[in-house]
């Protein structure tokens, strides 16, 4: 049985290239990203991490593991996403969802590197098995 830990707003109409906040997802399953977009250019990737307490915001080291995670595409015949390409928008405007790989995660993040145009609004579901 899946039962719902929470859906969290995560990026909220942003417009420039920003890094969310990380999540602690140590008990986390199963965990999708819900995006909303308006016009939007840019690229989206999300970060996962083990370490204690990672910095997503610095260069991925030894002393501060981190790296991209493929995502499902959740949609009609939606492809893998690879994790160091991310998430393509070119003037999109629509809804999409994304299964996040997070086996064995006990962080994440969620990274627009680049985000030229439009505006972007993101939320991060979590689920467990429990």
């Amino acid at each position: 049985m899946i039962r719902r830990i929470t859906t969290s707003p995560i990026l909220t109409a942003i417009s420039s290239a920003t890094l969310s906040e990380k999540f602690l997802v140590e008990d986390t399953r199963h965990m999708v990203l819900e995006m909303f977009t308006t016009g939007a250019t840019g690229t989206v990737k999300v970060k996962v991490s083990n370490a204690k307490e990672p910095d997503f915001s610095a260069a991925s080291t030894a002393l501060n593991p981190w790296y991209y995670v493929d995502l499902k595409g959740l949609g009609d015949g939606a492809a893998t996403v690879t994790g160091s390409t991310g998430i393509a928008l070119a003037t999109d405007t629509t809804a999409k969802g994304y299964a996040i790989n997070v086996d064995m995660a006990k962080w994440v993040a969620v990274d627009t590197e680049v985000l030229s145009a439009g505006s972007l609004s993101a939320n991060l579901s979590r689920a467990t098995n429990e």
